[in-house]
C-alpha cells in the first residue's frame, strides 16, 4: 500500500489508498479486505514501463524515477 510518496496524495487525495505489487492474488486478497472494513484500495501498475525511470547509467538504480508516476517508481525501487 503506498503511503511513501507524496505523489499518491496528489493522485488519489484522501479517499482512496494506492496498492501495488507483483503478486495479484495477494493485491485482490487485500481489495477485497478492505472493501469488508471500508477501506478503499486503487491499484496501480506496477509495470517494467516504469521501472525504467529507475535505471542509472551510475547506480545500480536511482531511488528518484522523476515526476512522473512518483508512486509507482517508488514502488518498483
Amino acid at each position: 500500500m503506498a503511503t511513501l510518496t507524496g505523489a499518491v496524495s496528489i493522485a488519489l487525495g484522501d479517499v482512496h489508498t494506492a496498492i501495488l505489487g507483483t503478486d495479484q492474488e495477494l493485491m485482490d486478497q487485500f481489495i477485497a479486505a478492505g472493501k469488508e472494513v471500508g477501506e478503499r484500495f486503487w491499484q496501480l501498475p506496477l509495470d517494467d514501463d516504469y521501472t525504467k525511470q529507475i535505471k542509472s547509467d551510475i547506480a545500480d538504480i536511482k531511488n528518484v524515477g522523476g515526476k512522473k508516476a512518483g508512486t509507482i517508481t517508488a514502488a518498483a525501487f
